[in-house]
């Protein structure tokens, strides 16, 4: 029989300390998500500043960082232009060759994840680092095959368990992960699946020296949490502004809606809003609404383009047209009583109108 025990003298749970606050979490694997090109290196060196510039223990070395040879000049302009403290930051070089020998288990060679966690608990013992940044795994570890799920799950808890030992955050940037629709490989899915918080980092709407910064996994605090990114157009110097969740935009997927919001929408609001108020909840003719809103000075194509956009339905007695104002059970919910009761009554002449046709 499996021996049953009360929980009433579980330790409490060691309190959250963090390298930056709410951001990047101190002892724990940090999986840091974005597409290609929206800022992920630069923002890792910006983290890894932040902790160059802290006060640790002198036998501790602040930042490791692990980069391929791809990726140094890029590594070093972002360094350069955050501000970093370098002589707190030192980087140790991983070269994926190991001796292939067999290992006692059996005959087949030590797995080139394994020689990797090996390398990294070795550099852990060694510097004792605060931060480790591996930037980036894809690029490190080139892969004859897949691993597989299990191989690669067992490399994310490592890694976890490796953190939590040794007081020391390794942030991961990765291609694929939380902010796409899908999980492509066994890696990405074993990831997310295994690490405990998660950073994405998107493109903002519409402020193309901007970024927006999310959790969106932490298994000890609420997740959704954003941040808006500052990128200074002539240095690239990044500053992190956290915002209210009033504040949150909708992270874009590409560059591309950076572009300004065409003048013509904001017009369509405008004319919108005229066209609810001339008609205050009562259908109107087509001629009269149109000839009132050019008095105000829109335009024909104006109006049109935006009553192709308004919540208006249009209708035909004898040789009028006349526009009738449609209310959606959605705007109900937020109406008052008073309010509610115009829209009904507008209904209701909307029909006698629609019967006497």
């Amino acid at each position: 029989m499996p021996e049953c025990t009360s929980l009433v003298n579980m330790q409490p749970p060691r309190p959250m300390k963090w390298l930056l606050p709410e951001i990047l979490p101190s002892s724990e694997l940090v999986l840091f998500d974005g597409a290609t090109g929206v800022g992920k290196s630069a923002y890792a060196a910006h983290l890894a500043a932040h902790v160059s510039r802290q006060k640790y223990d002198p036998t501790f070395k602040n930042v490791l960082y692990i980069t391929s040879p791809f990726q140094l000049d890029i590594r070093n302009h972002h360094l350069h232009a955050q501000g970093a403290n370098l002589e707190n930051i030192h980087e140790i070089h991983y070269d994926g060759v190991f001796d292939p020998q067999p290992t006692k288990q059996g005959d087949i060679p030590m797995p080139l994840l394994r020689h990797f966690t090996d390398f990294l608990i070795n550099a852990i013992h060694q510097h004792r680092p605060a931060l480790i940044v591996i930037d980036s795994l894809d690029e490190l570890l080139c892969f004859a095959a897949d691993p597989g799920e299990p191989i690669w799950r067992l490399f994310f808890r490592d890694l976890v368990i490796l953190c939590q030992t040794h007081l020391c955050t390794i942030l991961l940037p990765r291609l694929h992960g939380t902010h796409e629709g899908r999980h492509y490989g066994a890696s990405t899915r074993m990831g997310t699946e295994t690490a405990r918080h998660i950073l994405s980092l998107h493109w903002h709407p519409h402020d193309a020296n901007k970024r927006v910064l999310t959790v969106a996994k932490n298994l000890r605090f609420a997740m959704g949490k954003q941040w808006h990114i500052h990128i200074m157009p002539h240095t690239g110097e990044m500053f992190t502004e956290s915002v209210e969740p009033c504040q949150h935009v909708r992270p874009a997927k590409s560059p591309q809606t950076w572009q300004a919001d065409p003048e013509h929408l904001h017009e369509t609001e405008e004319i919108c809003y005229q066209v609810e108020t001339k008609m205050a909840g009562q259908p109107i003719k087509k001629k009269e609404l149109k000839e009132y809103m050019m008095e105000l000075g829109y335009s024909e194509k104006a109006f049109l383009r935006s009553m192709s956009k308004a919540k208006l339905s249009c209708m035909r007695q004898g040789a009028d047209w006349y526009y009738l104002p449609t209310f959606r059970a959605s705007w109900k919910d937020g109406m008052t009583p008073a309010e509610q009761s115009r829209a009904a009554a507008a209904e209701m002449d909307a029909g006698e109108l629609k019967q006497a046709s």
